[in-house]
This record gives C-alpha cells, structure tokens and sequence, in this order.
C-alpha cells in the first residue's frame, strides 16, 4: 500500500507542473505510431577510473577532460551484490582523457547515480539519504572552486531516485524513475517546466540509465533490457525529440560491448562509463567493468 506522505508528496509535486509539462506527458503515453529506426553501435575502450563503481559522467567544459563520479554500495545495493557495504565517501575525479587523474573531489552523496556540470556547479545526485541536512536522497549541489557541498535538494514533482541527469541550455535535466521522465528543471527555481516521458516499448528498452544531448539538441538515453547477467544484456542508447518526447531511432551495441551507465556527448562522439554494477548481475560483470569508453555508431 502506498503510504499517505508518499501519496501526498507525489500529489502535491504533481502540481508544480505547468500545463505544458502536463501535457507533453500526456501525449507521450500512447502506443508507438510507426516503426522506429535502428541501428547498431560498438563501444571503444578508453582508460579505467581509478575505483569502482563508477557509475555517472559529465564532460568538463572547455575541453578540460571528463568527470566521474562513483558509486559505492551500501545496504539493499551491497546485499544484492553480494559484496560488504564500501565505507568513506564517494569520489568526483576529474580526468584528463589519458586517464591521469587531475583533481578529486569527495563527496557526500551516497549511491551516487547521475553526475551533470553548469552553472559553476557539479549536480551529484544520491540514490540513498546522506547525513548532510536535510537527510534524503537527492541533488547535492557542489561548488567548482571550493569543492563544497552548497546545499541539496530533492528531485522535483515527489523526489524519487534516480539514473541520469545533465546540463543543458541553462537548465538542468533529471531523470525521475517515481515518474519514468526526464525533467527539465529550472535551477533557481526548482521547478520544473518541462518533461519528457520514457518509453519502454521494446524488450530493450525496458531499463534505463544516463541521458545526454547531442549537438543538434536531441536526447540520448541509455537503454537496457531486463535481464540477470552481462550474457543475457542487450544495451543500447534511445535518441528523442527534445519537444515532442518522440523516440526516433534505437541503437543496439554490439555483442562484447561495454555496458553505459554515465553518458554525455562530446566532440560529436558518445562517451560512457561502464560502473560494474548492474542490478541483477553478478558482481563486475562484462569486459568493460570500470571502464570509460565510446560509443561509435555504424
């Protein structure tokens, strides 16, 4: 049964929507309308981030090389894994792309699942509740130069966790899985204005991890099927219409693949990294665990 501060904080951020937001959901809940293209993808392995899990990235601007952020397991996460809860905090390394190392940053976000740079601010969202107040899952807003937390806030529309979010034209993009969108929030405000829905219409849709844009303006959304292991995984990226919310074409990556968490878009290629844990799988599972890499679309 859905608890009644659930259900009225779910209610109540409902309606912090504008009636456009409103009603891009709403037109993007029907059935698929025509065959959606696709096409087939290889990933290329670039370096290594210097420990596990590395589970979300952003690409620094100015071409000062890429950020990733990691993920140590704890709780529900470790259980399912199998391995004991990782102490410390969560890293933020900011890395040249030879893989060197060039500054890092800890963190206090726990589980941390999606990483975006703007504003003058690393945007590092926690999967678990953290001890800086107030304690709940959410947006830790990070300052560039200080390296200090600035403050944190929730996911809009009702919080929930999380699997991406990036930096787009000002505005700040947050995958919300309560709501199965991607969210475009306005980060004075905190609210949101916008909203794409995710469509899980293919067996390989039915998982989703990190979001990105491409220099044309469309989405790009890292996609998985259900599955318990890196042998039965199909993995692939989803572009969409930024406005509509309409998915134009599926990629599939190739078998031997690495598997995308982080995601972002740079110099007109696709960069990933793969984090090594994948709910269900076994522990570091598939050849590209820990690895940053591209995506090279045929």
């Amino acid at each position: 049964m859905l608890d009644k501060r659930r259900f009225l904080g779910a209610t109540l951020g409902a309606l912090q929507f504008s009636g456009a937001a409103l009603a891009q959901i709403h037109s993007t809940t029907g059935p698929a309308k025509k065959e959606i293209p696709r096409r087939k993808a290889r990933t290329t392995k670039l370096f290594k981030a210097p420990e596990f899990y590395p589970n979300a990235l952003a690409v620094a601007p100015g071409d000062a090389g890429v950020w990733v952020a990691q993920q140590k397991l704890k709780g529900i996460q470790a259980q399912g894994s199998g391995v004991p809860e990782q102490p410390g905090p969560e890293q933020v390394w900011l890395m040249d792309w030879d893989g060197k190392v060039k500054r890092t940053i800890a963190t206090k976000s726990q589980v941390t699942s999606a990483l975006a740079v703007g504003g003058g601010y690393l945007w590092v969202i926690a999967n678990n509740e953290t001890d800086y107040p107030p304690p709940y899952t959410g947006v830790h807003k990070v300052d560039l130069k200080t390296g200090e937390t600035v403050s944190v806030q929730q996911i809009p529309l009702g919080g929930g966790g999380t699997h991406g979010c990036k930096w787009h034209d000002g505005k700040l993009w947050i995958i919300s899985g309560r709501l199965n969108c991607m969210l475009r929030v306005d980060p004075v405000t905190w609210t949101c204005d916008h909203a794409v829905r995710i469509r899980n219409d293919t067996p390989d849709t039915m998982r989703t991890h990190d979001m990105t844009f491409d220099d044309q303006g469309f989405i790009w959304l890292a996609t998985a099927n259900s599955s318990k292991s890196y042998a039965e995984g199909v993995e692939g990226i989803a572009k969409y219409d930024a406005v509509s919310g309409e998915v134009l074409e599926l990629v599939t990556l190739e078998p031997g693949s690495c598997d995308p968490h982080g995601l972002d878009f740079t110099k007109g290629a696709f960069v990933a990294c793969d984090a090594g844990h994948h709910p269900g799988w076994p522990d570091k599972d598939g050849p590209g665990a820990g690895w940053v890499f591209r995506i090279e679309l045929e």
